[in-house]
């Protein structure tokens, strides 16, 4: 079963606020299921998917000391319960394992997730998601890493660069087509709406690594490097690191989905599908705007400009040899019906020495032959960029110096047929 997704970037993270979508959006839920592999219970968010709002559900096996992920010892069992979570559940089909596993916050009673452990920690919930009956198409999302944390030091990673932390987590998964996306977070340091725009970078060793809204592009930038360009982007939290949102109505939100906006327009092979607010609800940590109606009022603002995600995506481009197979398929059409069409020429004037019937299969023929010729100049010029000497290279040259050698014939045969055609006219 393929999943449907909402074609707006407009998010918010935790239910309540869905008004504010109107149909146009996504929302993001927590849970905290465990990992005890016995437990079969799930959430039910057909009221949310209802609305035409797309749920992502973010799978942790707690908060805090208890760890976003387990020990590695406890990977299978979690991987058994997300599955178990996922099963039991309704109006969701996209799912992120754990959060920001580089912060320390998130950590199993302090021990550090190194990116190779939550590659190997990933696969299993993954792979145990998608063997539920009705979820082998659902999206498994790779959690990405907080920006501007650097406590996972390692040997290849020494500063604890939070790119090279979420690079290390794909290559560790190892195969690109068993991620089947990426949730990232960025935010910036204020709520003033320039920062949306700010080009500040960090002190070294982090000079060239934004340090406020844009360092989503640092996420994406590093992604592209990596050539991992065609798997799905979520930015599933978002907001000014002001638990008071202190500049209300000014605009921030909206120029926020601005920017993702114009981001998409730019890189239609790297978009991003939604962005979400962190956070509606109301609790310890603050950020709510549940109880803000000014910042409500800025993103019902942004809602209102429509911004969308499918129509920005560059259709991908077949490989060189499909493109190639595929006129190569399309010059042998054409040789058949030269064929054919020379074959009537010949009976024409073997059987009723017909020459005008004649001239005009060998006109057609002349038709099919230059259609051909094309189709098969297509076939060059495509293999002639991809390989310089394949053996389907050399057979389409062959091809060519045929295909000038039959023109060449059926246009000796034209202009015969013509002559005789002039003087029966005499």
């Amino acid at each position: 079963m393929s999943i449907t997704e909402n074609t707006y970037i407009y998010g918010l993270h935790d239910s309540g606020g869905e008004a504010l979508l109107a149909g146009k959006g996504w929302v993001i839920i927590t849970e905290d299921i465990g990992r005890d592999p016995y437990n079969t219970n799930g959430a039910n968010y057909s009221a949310i998917s209802a609305q035409g709002l797309t749920v992502i559900s973010r799978l942790n096996n707690g908060y805090g000391s208890t760890g976003t992920i387990p020990m590695p010892q406890y990977y299978r069992d979690f991987a058994v319960r997300c599955g178990n979570f996922v099963q039991a559940s309704q109006g969701c089909n996209i799912w992120i394992i754990g959060n920001e596993p580089n912060l320390e916050t998130e950590w199993p009673d302090g021990n550090p997730i190194f990116p190779g452990d939550y590659a190997a920690c990933y696969k299993l919930c993954r792979n145990e998601i998608r063997k539920r009956p009705g979820h082998g198409q659902d999206l498994v999302l790779l959690a990405g890493p907080g920006p501007w944390n650097a406590s996972v030091k390692y040997a290849t990673n020494p500063t604890g660069d939070w790119v090279q932390y979420l690079q290390d987590q794909i290559w560790g998964v190892q195969k690109f087509d068993d991620v089947d996306g990426v949730a990232l977070h960025t935010y910036t340091h204020g709520h003033e709406p320039q920062l949306i725009r700010s080009t500040e970078t960090m002190a070294p060793p982090f000079q060239n690594r934004y340090y406020n809204f844009w360092a989503y592009k640092d996420f994406l930038n590093g992604l592209q490097a990596m050539n991992f360009m065609d798997k799905p982007v979520y930015i599933t939290e978002t907001n000014g690191n002001d638990k008071n949102w202190t500049g209300g109505n000014n605009g921030w939100v909206r120029e926020a989905y601005k920017d993702i906006n114009a981001w998409n327009e730019q890189n239609p092979q790297q978009v991003i599908r939604c962005l979400a607010l962190f956070r509606w609800g109301l609790d310890q940590l603050g950020y709510s705007i549940e109880d803000r109606p000014a910042v409500q009022a800025d993103f019902t603002e942004a809602v209102r400009k429509g911004y969308t995600w499918p129509d920005k995506i560059t259709p991908p481009q077949p490989p060189l040899q499909d493109e190639a197979l595929a006129y190569a398929r399309q010059t042998a059409v054409y040789l058949q019906a030269a064929t054919a069409s020379n074959q009537q020429t010949i009976d024409a004037l073997t059987d009723v020495d017909n020459i005008e019937e004649a001239l005009t299969y060998a006109l057609n023929t002349a038709t099919h032959l230059t259609a051909a010729t094309a189709s098969n100049d297509k076939i060059l010029e495509l293999l002639g960029e991809d390989d310089g000497d394949s053996e389907a290279l050399q057979q389409a040259r062959q091809t060519a110096a045929y295909l000038e050698a039959a023109t060449t014939t059926n246009n000796n045969t034209i202009a015969a047929l013509t002559a005789e055609t002039s003087l029966i006219t005499i």
